[in-house]
């Protein structure tokens, strides 16, 4: 969860050959790069006889050197046959002076590690948040969101946000073109279902570009919202557990154990890693119960109002199983690890 800006320059879509059986590699597709890499199985029916649904279309938009969260999240979009990641951007935090590079670093090791460097596309966004509603700033990130949500694909793009929302709203306003061509999902403002007012401030990225947040709430991009403490905040596990789950699976699953040996990290016997509920759901949203509302309205300072008769709506994740996301995730890396 949780600058210099670059000159925009056009990506390579990614190349795309028929699925092949289970445990043969699949290359030049970004999904079959993907399973190449990491030797994952892939297997071109469902159990039956009829065939699996197409990948889903992924970008992760990544402040993947804030917290340890992001770099879970982006293994586990890896690893997942449900998902064609066709891009990995970074964001800020904040860092304002390196922050989205410190993510770029991280994101390019995570692919190093993954043997994926060159396979997928890594682009560098703002480490500094919009300074109003109106005015984006353009990067790398933004002009490789743009290439591919404007891609020959009949398919939306979904653009996951992990991190500030600077890169997903400066897309947007850049080349509104893209509305219709992208689902926009993002993590942190907190929504407590039921209650009122429901909308709450979040803890983190919202509060780093809230005239980020305002654009993407008052565009009409359809947008997919994961709240923080009240949902994604269940996502707690023990340092125990993922060492258990993850030592000695591969250099990845090492790297991801090693995070909690770092900094402030290294004193907790567990964490919530709050961004793996976001990319769970993209993977399978049945292990989350999913609502659509009036959007808030987000002032100036960071606040939200609920607004019942907002004709702008979104959707919200309510509530997730837990349970159910880790159970996945260990089920994904034992089929990838065999």
């Amino acid at each position: 969860m949780a600058s210099s800006e670059c000159k925009s320059r056009q990506f390579s879509s990614p190349k795309r050959v028929p699925e092949l059986n289970r445990r043969q590699f699949v290359a030049n597709s970004v999904v079959g790069v993907a399973a190449t890499a990491l030797a994952l199985p892939l297997t071109g029916l469902a159990a039956a006889g009829k065939p699996k649904p197409k990948p889903r279309r992924v970008l992760i938009d990544s402040d993947a050197k804030n917290e340890i969260d992001d770099q879970y999240a982006i293994v586990r979009a890896l690893i997942a046959p449900e998902l064609r990641i066709e891009g990995i951007t970074a964001a800020g935090f904040h860092d304002r002076e390196r922050g989205a590079k410190r993510s770029h670093a991280e994101i390019l090791r995570i692919l190093e590690l993954t043997g994926l460097t060159g396979k997928i596309p890594a682009a560098l966004g703002s480490s500094d948040p919009m300074t109003d509603k109106r005015t984006p700033r353009p990067t790398d990130a933004t002009a490789l969101i743009i290439e591919r949500a404007l891609a020959d694909d009949p398919e939306p793009l979904y653009v996951l946000g992990l991190g500030q929302f600077t890169n997903l709203a400066s897309a947007l306003l850049i080349e509104p073109k893209i509305r219709d061509r992208v689902v926009y999902a993002c993590i942190d403002g907190d929504y407590k279902h039921g209650q009122t007012p429901a909308w709450g401030r979040g803890i983190y990225n919202w509060k780093l570009d809230v005239p980020a947040v305002q654009a993407i709430f008052e565009s009409d991009v359809r947008y997919i919202h994961m709240p923080d403490r009240s949902v994604s905040g269940k996502m707690y596990i023990t340092r125990t557990e993922v060492e258990k789950r993850l030592r000695n699976r591969g250099p990845v699953y090492d790297f991801l154990v090693s995070l909690w040996n770092e900094g402030e990290f290294r004193k907790l016997k567990g964490k919530i890693l709050w961004d793996i509920a976001l990319i769970h759901v993209m993977i399978d949203p049945s292990h989350g119960k999913r609502v659509t509302v009036p959007a808030p309205i987000v002032h100036d300072n960071g606040a939200t109002r609920d607004a019942p008769a907002n004709e702008r709506k979104v959707d919200v994740y309510a509530d997730i199983n837990p349970a159910e996301i880790y159970r996945s995730f260990w089920e994904a890396v034992d089929a990838q690890t065999g």
